[in-house]
């Protein structure tokens, strides 16, 4: 009876534990796409790979159309298409900390913990559109892009000149998103 019992007990844990782990693996990040949704595709391709996804149409800050594309109960890509709904994705982005790359960088990772993995911070750049930090390390793969909040430009002048760059992070620094693009 006592066996049983553990059997049991062992079965429920791994049945419980199985979500979390299909989820992370099924949004990983490589330089070819996240989640599942590679770049070249279409929105076509990637509703008949995942004919549950529920996908929707979005506006950025800026006006233009993102796709939502949820690949996992806790993670969401954003696609860009060429040329509106027919082209091909030419960029993906996730904020959703359940998707990580291969050696385990994710977002809402602080900028500390990414430099353990990737190497020193090289800069952080601030653009010009809507003031975004992007972030590059000494071995940061090739196509994958970091967003981040909390570079350390010190103290500028009100008519700053866009895009500033530092090398310097404040200490609670981190990831906002990962991005890849073709």
């Amino acid at each position: 009876m006592e066996l049983n019992m553990k059997k049991h007990l062992f079965a429920a844990l791994f049945l419980t534990a199985l979500p979390f782990h299909t989820a992370n693996a099924a949004c990983t990040i490589t330089p070819e796409g996240i989640g599942g949704v590679k770049l070249g595709q279409t929105l076509a391709q990637v509703k008949r790979a995942f004919p549950h996804m529920k996908v929707r149409s979005e506006s950025d800050a800026e006006g233009v159309e993102m796709w939502r594309l949820p690949v996992a109960p806790n993670a969401v890509v954003y696609a860009h298409v060429e040329e509106g709904r027919r082209g091909r994705i030419d960029s993906l982005e996730t904020f959703s900390a359940a998707c990580q790359t291969q050696d385990g960088v994710r977002p809402a990772m602080r900028l500390t913990q990414v430099a353990q993995k990737w190497g020193r911070l090289n800069n952080i750049t601030m653009s010009e559109i809507e003031m975004r930090q992007f972030a590059q390390f000494a071995r940061q793969p090739a196509r994958i892009g970091l967003r981040v909040e909390g570079g350390d430009f010190g103290t500028q002048e009100a008519d700053m000149e866009l895009p500033l760059n530092t090398s310097k992070a404040s200490p609670g620094a981190k990831v906002l998103s990962i991005q890849i693009a073709r």
